[in-house]
Order: C-alpha cells, then structure tokens, then sequence
C-alpha cells in the first residue's frame, strides 16, 4: 500500500486565511497519514500557527475545508474539533492561573457524581498522563505556581487525556529542558505506535530530524513541499523555509571585542529572599554577556533585581548613568533599562490592543514621549521605525497583536523597547518559540544595541545561542555564581557541563 492510496486521518484542502493586509495562507493543502509524525515547518509569518489553529477549530477558513478520515467537517470551535478527535497544545499557554493542576486538566469537560466535579475520577485519568509526562506536582497546586516548563507540560496533558487521533503541538518544547524534551518525544513515539497522528510545530531542527516521518515546509502562506524525513537534509529544508541557501550564523564568541567607551553594569554582592546568594559579575559598556543557568538557578531573579522588579537583601548594582537600583520597574524604565521577558504574552504583551498601540506603549506610557496629548503621526511613525529594523509582519498599525505569529509578536516586545534607546537591555530566552529566519534578524538587533553601546545580559533555553551572541558567559547554580567562560569556551557542550557540574 503506498501513501497515495492510505486515507488521511486527518486533511486540510485549498485553505485561505487573510488577516487584515496579511495573506496568512493561500492555497494550502496537506494530508496527514495515521499513525505518522508530520512537521511542519517555516519561517517567522509562513502560516504554521494559522494553519494550527484552523485544524484545531479556533480559526474558521475564508476558503477550504478539513477533512477528518476523509469526511470533509466544520469546526466551528476548538470543542466541536476536540468532539472530532483533534486536541491542540498552543505555543502560548491557555492556563487559568488562579486553578489548580487538576482543575485545569479538565476545564470545562469536569465528569460529576450526584451532581458534583468528581475529582477522584479526574485524579484516575490525570495522574498516569502526568507520570508518563514526568510532571510530578501535586494536584492541588494552582498553576500560578509552576514554573513555566511545569506549565508546559501541563497543556500536554490537558490534550493527552482525550480520545485523542490528532495531536496537534505547537513548539512543545520552547521551554523544556534536554531531558524533558526527550521524556516528550518518547511520549510522542509511543502515541505513534498507538496509531495517533502528530502534528509538530518546531523550530529546533534537530528535533524534527529526530522524530519526524514526513515534514511540510510553508513559505510566505504557501506550500512548499511534502516530503520523507528520510529524504531530504537539514540544509534542503533550510533552503525551502527561507527561499536561498543557509548562511552560516558567525559566532560572536571567538571574535576579539571592540572597545566601547563609557561605563556598563556594575553588580557586587547581591543577594535576595528567594534565589541569589552574593552575587557578583560586571558586564561592559557594548557587551553580550550570557548569563546561563538551570531553572531556578538564579539568572532570571537577578534580571528582575536589576529591572527593579525584585528588592535584594544585600549588595548593590551600578548602573551606565552612575546611580543605584532603580525603586520601581517605572523608575528603571525611566532610566532607560529594558526587559525582554520569557513569557512574551503574560508579561510581553497586550494580546487584544494593536501593533501601534503596543509598540508605543513604553514611550507613550511610562515617558510620555508623545506629550500629554499624544501626537498620532509621530506615534504611528515611531511604531513603523521601530519595527523596520526588526522586519516585522503586522499588516496593518490597528491590527490585534494576537492576530501575529509567535515571531512577530516577539518582534513587537522588542520593538516597543528600542523606542527608549536602552542603555541596558535584559533578555530573557528573547527567541524563544522563534523560527530560524527571526532568529537571525533579532542577533542583528541584538549585535546592533551592543556596537552602540548598549549593555546587554542575556539569557536563553537554547544553549548553541550563547557562541553566536556572547564572549562571556557567567554560569549560575543555586544562586551562586559558579564560573565563568570564555572565548573559545563558550560552546554548547562547555556551557551544559559547568550548568550541571
């Protein structure tokens, strides 16, 4: 039997989606086989994340249709395709912070005995999904308290506990851990023995080349190609994501640094409540220094004490314009320190405001940089400024940030920051859930702040990214910094060890 006579378990036909000036997709057509792997691939803006969203009922098609074991359905609404055996995991996490783990499990599908939530018979169905996963909390812990890989972990369940024949993951693993990722992709094999098809969506390629059967690439809202994992090379489908050959992505670290004058991030002695224990680093005026460190280790409690989001019990920090610790977030703003945060649409974003609206609002809110009242068309042209050096897709000023993709929206969390021309930006994991082509223009953005002065300290889940941005990397562990690389020692094999050791 050869895949043209197999009946897809699951299809998408001639689809089209326009957002405003966007054409998110434009005549796409996919089957997915039962029992396979199929990633989907493409860069910042190729349509991945709305063609997800259609199959998984939370968008409706302005042309097309899906099929579901060669039925043609309507999907009006995630429910109607979870009735359809279609469970989706988003990128951005769909969590209700204020319930705990179990509750979330079930929102909205709770089984009742005598007119009750039955929650021992949610337990039963919970705790072995939660152990296969390795997600080891108890289930009465409210989600606000996970850590956001805990989290995410969490939405993975919420999809594994229905009958589910597609399993749809959008970046499962931005925020997983190497030995989480690989407890996943074993969950993953083992639902393809099951006959349950996988649909993934993920920039690591690695991964794709791991798990993978067949993988499509998109481009611009366009089909490319369908083809055997087993057929084709990383570097075929790098190729067919970004239109040309990959370049080489030059490595920071092994270049001699450039002088820059002036003073940079002075932080001796710091240590807080919950996290740091006498810290001390300085990172200089045109620097990347890389701050690297398991979960908890310390690398994001000291970003958020030098953005004047946590208070310490002890030290100081010296800032490029001389004075202390700014009292306030507001006050750090002010002073034109900067925070890229992890969780771009928790703290990032206003998902439901526009483009405009978004990329002004530190200018406009915190500085009142367009007067008291604000000057529209010098508003509407900085948004445009800003966003030009970063190349973002948005379509139109008024268009609802949640309507971008995850790439652009992290785009638009770096934007609304160079309106204030940061003296010291702090990034956290700031490619996360991004795609190769965005990558690339936001290490131009990164590099461009530095060769100007700027002093950034950043931070990322993917280890390889420390050789292209970085000189130095200070490692963390449990609070304490614990060493320092250098050079030809910033590697992603070097970096893990001294995380670890």
């Amino acid at each position: 039997m050869t895949i043209e006579t197999v009946v897809p378990r699951c299809a998408v036909r001639s689809l089209r989606k326009r957002y405003g000036g966007v054409q998110a997709l434009d005549d796409v057509s996919i089957a997915f086989l039962p029992g396979e792997v199929h990633a989907i691939l493409g860069e910042n803006g190729a349509g991945k994340s709305t063609l997800m969203k259609i199959l998984a009922g939370a968008e409706s098609t302005d042309e097309g249709f899906v099929e579901i074991d060669g039925q043609e359905v309507r999907q009006a609404s995630v429910k109607e395709a979870n009735a359809n055996g279609i469970a989706i995991v988003f990128q951005e996490l769909s969590l209700y912070p204020d319930l705990d783990v179990l509750a979330n499990l079930f929102a909205n599908r709770e089984p009742h005995r005598v007119g009750a939530v039955d929650r021992r018979a949610m337990a039963r169905i919970a705790v072995p999904v939660l152990d296969e996963l390795g997600l080891h909390t108890a289930l009465d812990t409210p989600v606000e308290e996970l850590a956001l890989h805990d989290r995410q972990l969490l939405e993975i369940a919420k999809a594994l506990i229905t009958d589910v024949k597609v399993l749809i993951l959008d970046e499962p693993t931005s925020s997983l851990s190497a030995n989480e990722t690989e407890r996943l992709l074993g969950v993953i094999r083992t639902l393809r023995d099951r006959g349950v098809t996988t649909i993934l969506v993920s920039h690591r390629l690695e991964e794709v080349s791991a798990i993978a059967d067949r993988v499509t690439v998109l481009r611009d809202g366009r089909f490319v190609r369908t083809v055997p994992m087993a057929e084709t090379t990383m570097t075929e489908l790098v190729t067919d994501m970004i239109g040309r050959p990959p370049e080489d992505i030059p490595d920071l670290a092994h270049d001699e640094a450039v002088p820059v004058a002036g003073r940079g991030l002075r932080i001796r002695g710091i240590s807080t409540a919950r996290g740091l224990d006498a810290v001390d680093l300085e990172a200089r005026p045109g620097e990347i220094l890389g701050l690297a460190g398991l979960e908890d280790a310390g690398v994001q409690q000291l970003m958020h004490v030098v953005f004047g989001l946590v208070r310490p019990t002890a030290g100081e920090v010296e800032y490029p314009d001389g004075r202390g610790l700014p009292a306030t977030a507001r006050h750090a703003v002010r002073r034109r320190i900067a925070l890229v945060p992890a969780d771009r649409r928790r703290d990032g974003l206003m998902l439901e405001d526009s483009v405009e609206v978004n990329v002004s609002s530190v200018k406009a809110g915190v500085l009142g940089g367009y007067g008291f009242r604000l000057a529209r068309r010098a508003m509407q042209s900085g948004a445009v400024d800003s966003m030009s050096s970063l190349k973002v897709k948005f379509g139109s000023l008024g268009n609802p940030v949640r309507n971008l993709s995850g790439g652009n929206q992290q785009k638009i969390v770096l934007a609304k920051w160079l309106q204030i021309d940061p003296a010291v930006v702090l990034l956290d994991d700031p490619t996360r859930g991004v795609d190769l082509g965005a990558k690339l223009e936001i290490y131009e953005v990164i590099r461009a702040l530095a060769a100007r002065g700027c002093t950034v300290l950043f931070s990322s889940s993917e280890l390889d990214e420390y050789r292209h941005l970085c000189r130095r990397v200070v490692v963390f562990r449990r609070g304490r910094v614990t060493s320092l690389l250098e050079g030809d020692d910033v590697t992603q094999h070097r970096v893990l060890h001294a995380m670890n050791v």
